[in-house]
């Protein structure tokens, strides 16, 4: 397995400085927001060349995009025609942005963009396998794939909210361009078990997020890091294990160091 950590565990103006402790660190990879560079008040493609060049410099290999959507009106998932436009149209400048940073994967969490009133927005089920192909369509000719993640309802999701409903929809319509992500505090505070879910649905998944309960720092975990690290070594997971935290602002230094410390002594041994 390699290490990897989500960039919003720093603020956006540490971005540099973010990139270089990873790399201090031994840390192999990192997730970035894409919105950071696409809502970026300097020129696109200066944008584009300065993460290249701290990314040449650092060694760092930008594993996924998370927060696809942040920052963005009037997007929805499953609403609106008009919002389900806008969303693919992000989602192409995404992937294209991807393209041109060599990532391979974009975390859909985004219960703001997927949470639906079932009597209220007239929701269809079938609504959810018909977008979900369109997305599948819009992602086509990039190099680039969509991981759901299975949000629970405690974050304010109600749609694909375990991995099995994913898996289902996997199998039902055999994407080309959309897979699983499985998260440890997704899956625990939706009732999973993260250790099944890892043997279960071993080869189905791409990515996995190592976090705490509300994304708190690792100060003091309290899920289930050492069940699924082993569950993780036992199926031979070789991909990347990342953390997601927030931090305090003033302290994200040393809250980072002290997750990638739990990582390695945790997932890594």
């Amino acid at each position: 397995m390699k290490m990897c950590l989500s960039s919003i565990a720093w603020p956006s103006n540490y971005e540099r400085e973010g990139l270089g402790l990873l790399a201090n660190l031994g840390v192999d990879g990192v997730e970035l927001l894409p919105q950071r560079i696409l809502n970026s008040s300097d020129d696109y493609e200066k944008c584009i060349k300065l993460y290249k060049e701290v990314l040449s410099e650092t060694g760092l290999e930008v594993v996924a995009f998370q927060s696809l959507f942040f920052g963005r009106e009037g997007l929805h998932l499953f609403k609106s025609e008009k919002s389900f436009c806008r969303l693919c149209k992000v989602l192409a400048e995404v992937a294209s942005l991807a393209n041109r940073l060599g990532v391979r994967y974009g975390i859909l969490g985004a219960p703001s963009v997927r949470k639906v009133d079932w009597e209220k927005d007239d929701f269809k089920k079938e609504l959810v396998l018909e977008r979900l192909i369109k997305l599948d369509e819009v992602l086509r000719g990039y190099s680039f794939q969509l991981l759901i993640e299975p949000v629970p309802e405690c974050y304010g999701n109600n749609v694909l909210v375990d991995s099995k409903s994913i898996i289902e929809a996997m199998d039902t319509c055999r994407f080309s361009n959309i897979g699983l992500q499985l998260d440890i505090g997704c899956v625990s505070l939706g009732g999973g078990d993260i250790t099944r879910d890892v043997m279960c649905y071993r080869g189905r998944y791409s990515h996995f997020h190592v976090s705490e309960a509300n994304l708190k720092d690792f100060s003091q975990p309290t899920l289930q890091h050492a069940e699924a690290a082993k569950a993780l070594q036992n199926v031979q997971y070789d991909g990347y294990v990342s953390v997601e935290m927030k931090t305090n602002e003033l302290h994200w230094r040393s809250q980072v160091k002290e997750a990638i410390s739990f990582l390695k002594r945790t997932y890594l041994q």
